[in-house]
C-alpha cells in the first residue's frame, strides 16, 4: 500500500522591524515597561504599543 499526502503550509512572513518607542516616565518604581510588537491578526502583522506594566 502506497500513501502520498500533499500538504500545503502557508508561511507567513516575518513581521516587520520593531518600530522604535519613546519610553514615557514609569508611573512609579514599581512599574516595568513592556516593549511593543507585532501580532498576527487577520492575515496581517498588527503593531501593539509597549506600555508599563506593574511589577511584583
Amino acid at each position: 500500500m502506497l500513501v502520498f499526502s500533499c500538504v500545503s503550509e502557508r508561511r507567513r512572513p516575518g513581521p516587520p522591524p520593531a518600530r522604535v518607542e519613546v519610553i514615557p516616565v514609569a508611573p512609579s518604581p514599581r512599574h516595568v515597561w513592556v516593549p511593543g510588537n507585532y501580532r498576527w491578526k487577520r492575515n496581517k502583522y498588527v503593531w501593539h504599543e509597549g506600555r508599563y506594566r506593574r511589577g511584583h
